[in-house]
């Protein structure tokens, strides 16, 4: 029988959420017309005018320059890498640098001591500018153009609610805007807090994991595999420091966490066997080093060299260019071949054909000199 739910039986009030929506909006209505007056008047649009002049100029001085500039850094063939990227750098920017030393020249031009109002826009405008510049070049270190567009936006977005002063009131606004589910209050202010910080964290960990990767593949005194162990090892252990410190430092407990940790043993124990047999798997194969990168392996019908080790999988490419993805329960519980676990010279068995009316002792030395004119072939 269907029982009817009340409004108050409830774990959180959607009446007084909506409510405090509605007070939210017509709030930041308010501000976004005052601050829309604020431009509009006589001693401010001006400025904006000077602005958007400036950045036509400064758009058209990219447009001209830009594909010149780019022809003479290609050019430059003696030139050291680190330089040609500084110049493509600034090739890339050169509109944005054109734009920031014209509105600076602006702030210094129109500068009165008696009245510092006459060019308070355009000082912001520049320092936004600027802030745009030193933040695009800063998250050039990210590799995923949606991650470093997102980081981009957002920082920026930052800042220019710093400089116009309005930082606190959306920091206000942000934090009343929330859902109470009983006594932990989720507001959109914790959200992207949580959010930033953890980014943050993650975006660290994998500079620090992608530094020990080189240092250690680099390194001739680990073997292949303690390498492969070593860089996951370091990857679980930053990874998950990470994502702790920054659940801890929102004051989220993790000891709430227990249930969802039973439920995923629970998932483990009816689903995810073959999964976990792998992970694993693939770890005592890296502590035993029964296999490594690089050796020559024969397991079933394939035969080929080991390219990496996974964490689920053992890639194997063959003589014909195709990539086997082997789980590495079956290197564990079936019959391997390692033509190359303790001597590194591999005999390959190549069969051939030839007419019947050929002797073979005169056969036998031309398929010998044949094999010969290979680099990789032992004369012995």
């Amino acid at each position: 029988m269907a029982q009817h739910i009340e409004d108050d039986d409830l774990p959180f009030d959607f009446d007084n959420l909506i409510g405090r929506i509605d007070d939210i909006v017509w709030d930041a209505a308010l501000e976004i017309e005052a601050f829309v007056q604020y431009l509009v008047a006589p001693e401010n649009l001006y400025q904006l005018l000077i602005a958007a002049t400036l950045a036509a100029l400064a758009y058209l001085a990219h447009a001209i320059a830009s594909p010149r500039l780019k022809t003479w850094i290609t050019e430059q063939e003696t030139a050291s890498y680190i330089w040609r990227g500084l110049l493509g750098l600034f090739n890339q920017y050169f509109g944005m640098f054109a734009f920031v030393a014209m509105m600076l020249g602006a702030v210094v031009l129109m500068h009165d001591e008696s009245c510092a109002c006459h060019n308070e826009v355009i000082r912001n405008i520049a320092t936004l500018a600027v802030a745009w510049v030193a933040i695009s070049v800063m998250t050039q270190a990210i590799q995923n153009n949606g991650a470093r567009r997102i980081a981009r936006i957002g920082l920026w977005v930052l800042v220019a609610l710093y400089v116009t002063g309005y930082l606190q009131q959306v920091e206000l606004l942000l934090n009343r805007t929330g859902l109470t589910i009983g006594t932990f209050n989720v507001s959109i202010l914790l959200l992207l807090d949580a959010v930033i910080i953890l980014s943050v964290l993650l975006i660290l960990a994998r500079i620090v994991v992608g530094l020990s990767e080189k240092w250690i593949s680099h390194s001739k005194d680990i073997s292949p595999s303690m390498q492969v162990l070593s860089i996951k090892m370091i990857q679980v252990i930053l990874y998950t420091t990470a994502i702790i410190t920054g659940l801890r430092s929102l004051g989220i407990n993790l000891s709430g966490l227990t249930f969802l940790s039973g439920a995923i043993g629970v998932g483990l124990g009816f689903g995810l066997q073959t999964v976990v047999s792998n992970l694993v798997s693939g770890i005592i194969i890296l502590l035993d080093k029964s296999v490594k990168p690089g050796d020559v392996i024969s397991i079933g019908d394939t035969f080929g060299w080991i390219k990496t080790l996974g964490a689920r999988y053992v890639a194997v490419v063959t003589r014909d260019g195709k990539e086997y993805l082997i789980p590495n329960e079956d290197l564990i519980t079936g019959e391997v071949v390692n033509w190359s676990h303790s001597d590194d010279f591999v005999a390959v068995e190549l069969h051939f054909s030839t007419v019947f009316t050929d002797s073979p002792h005169e056969l036998r030395p031309v398929a010998v000199e044949a094999a010969h004119t290979v680099d990789r072939v032992l004369k012995t």
